[in-house]
């Protein structure tokens, strides 16, 4: 079922009714969609159904599709982050089915009655066209993903047992992984995530035993080490909603707990395999600079793990304090064992007692001129790449910056997590 030239024209009449009664019709949406199927609830999101964060964020999604009805391709890279999520989520093609007849019944209910003929047969067939078009695309990117995952020994939900727990910050935990099987744990791309699932007491809307409750964490050490290794922060909730449910379910385990595990996927990361070459002296090869902020040096903890000694590379921390500073110590430990790698620690309230030069090398936000001047950006070699994993604010303000000094943006590359990434 494609879109005609008519219909397209009618979807992109829609804009306005989507940009002022949007997450009127996801909210209506979710609520009938899981009062009819509240096994989905173990698929979405709790938190962010209880804080109407979900319904946001579809209303949003639905106004950029019409937004963009005309250049779809612009929407290529959400969609391929959107479809690895589902992928991790084990999201199959029937489900598209029950979301698209409820979608457009909820378009129906909210738009149905406004004045002005905002809703009609014709409006109807050209969003089912519409929602068919989408979700034809994605289920295809969802095939594929399932391709790959079909040829690795870790297909849908495994059970996982947690054989060590370290504490990295006072709200920042270590949980080393392994198959309860005994199989091995799969491959990965450094700066991919994997989805992990336990089941949460007491979560909105569900019953005695609980609710499964699924979230995405990167993967926060390097492949090949015989374990998966995940650093959650503890969330605490805000604004008078309970938050936090998986992590602090997963705070609460010890050593010996269980919890479901998708296979790692995701395409933030760096492949050696592909983008750069191993010639044994660490100079002569792609360099990377790794900058993140807060919990988001995870992934790209796991890039230097794998990389360290290999390249020259770059990684530049933001944290609030130096207790703050998730791999603090093992940083430090690795920028002294290799040539070619250097640590930069940015600290942008420091306690007292904390000495710049020690405890941290610069003082505020991460300032990019100031990477520059120590020529720590690499800036004069056109292979370099660029990860940046943080705050959405501190992702954009480092993309803007390289940009400015004239860094291709085929080289760098963010992880968001509200999107499809990991924690």
């Amino acid at each position: 079922m494609s879109l005609t030239t008519p219909q397209r024209a009618i979807i992109k009449a829609t804009i306005p009714a989507l940009a002022l009664h949007g997450t009127a019709i996801t909210s209506s949406f979710y609520e009938s969609l899981l009062s009819a199927h509240p096994d989905l609830s173990n698929i979405f999101n709790a938190t962010h159904q209880s804080t109407s964060h979900q319904a946001r964020a579809l209303a949003s999604a639905l106004h950029a599709y019409a937004t963009h009805i005309d250049d779809q391709a612009s929407l290529k890279k959400m969609l391929e982050l959107v479809c690895a999520k589902h992928v991790s989520l084990g999201i199959t093609p029937p489900m598209y089915t029950l979301v698209g007849e409820g979608l457009i019944a909820a378009m129906q209910r909210v738009l149905g009655d406004l004045p002005g003929g905002v809703w009609s047969a014709e409006v109807r067939a050209a969003w089912t066209a519409a929602y068919w078009e989408l979700a034809n695309s994605m289920i295809a990117l969802e095939r594929a993903g399932y391709a790959r995952v079909e040829h690795s020994n870790w297909v849908g939900w495994q059970t996982c047992r947690i054989v060590r727990k370290e504490m990295e910050t006072e709200c920042v935990t270590s949980f080393y992984l392994v198959r309860g099987d005994g199989a091995d744990v799969p491959g990965f791309v450094p700066g991919m995530y994997v989805s992990l699932r336990v089941r949460v007491p007491g979560a909105t809307g569900s019953g005695d035993e609980g609710m499964l409750q699924a979230r995405q964490y990167s993967l926060s050490d390097g492949p090949g080490r015989g374990y998966l290794r995940v650093s959650v922060k503890r969330e605490d909730g805000r604004g008078g909603f309970r938050g936090g449910y998986v992590s602090g379910v997963l705070h609460g385990m010890g050593v010996g707990g269980e919890v479901e595990v998708s296979c790692p996927g995701g395409d933030f990361g760096f492949d050696a395999a592909k983008e750069g070459s191993v010639d044994g002296d660490g100079d002569g090869n792609v360099p990377l600079v790794l900058l993140g902020a807060g919990v988001g040096i995870t992934p790209l903890m796991a890039m230097l793990e794998a990389e360290k000694g290999k390249r020259r590379i770059t990684l530049v921390h933001t944290a609030r304090r130096d207790v703050d500073r998730v791999f603090r110590v093992r940083l430090r430990d690795v920028e002294r064992e290799y040539v070619g790698l250097r640590v930069v620690f940015f600290t942008t309230c420091p306690d007292e007692g904390e000495t710049q030069g020690e405890e941290y090398d610069c003082q505020g936000r991460m300032d990019m001129d100031i990477l520059r001047e120590r020529e720590l950006l690499h800036l004069g070699d056109e292979r370099t790449r660029y990860f940046v994993c943080g705050p959405t604010e501190f992702m954009c303000a480092a993309e803007a910056k390289l940009k400015e000094y004239g860094v291709d943006s085929e080289r760098v590359r963010t992880e968001m997590f509200g999107v499809g990434g990991g924690q």
